[in-house]
């Protein structure tokens, strides 16, 4: 098959070891140490509600609040709950037309303000 839904080379190549070595199925086998907790539905979970009460806390922060490690705080932030730091504080990375018109118009007036020079009145 050819396209997006194709196998990439290195699965089947994988495949091909793994047949050649006597293996009969395509299940992946069970692996040793454990499972990771850092980033489940609880842990999330609690981060989120830490970045509504404080959206300017540090990674460094949050991972210490949360105990687990900058990565994977970073992982949850990014990939989990589509956040990104801007100026110091994190925020949603989809805004509606609305949010992003209000965030528009207010960077306009302060680089309007910074370009004018002080207010001497």
């Amino acid at each position: 098959m050819i396209g997006d839904d194709s196998l990439k080379k290195t699965a089947i190549y994988e495949w091909f070891s793994r047949f050649r070595g006597g293996h009969e199925s395509l299940e992946d086998e069970i692996r040793s140490g454990r499972l990771s907790t850092s980033r489940n539905e609880g842990t999330v979970e609690q981060v989120k509600w830490i970045i509504r009460s404080d959206q300017r806390m540090t990674i460094r922060e949050l991972a210490q609040e949360v105990e687990i490690s900058h990565g994977s705080i970073h992982a949850i932030l990014s990939d989990y709950l589509k956040m990104k730091r801007v100026s110091a504080m994190l925020v949603p990375q989809l805004l509606n037309p609305d949010q992003m018109e209000t965030r528009q118009l207010t960077a306009a007036k302060c680089f309007e303000k910074k370009h004018r020079g002080p207010d001497v009145s």
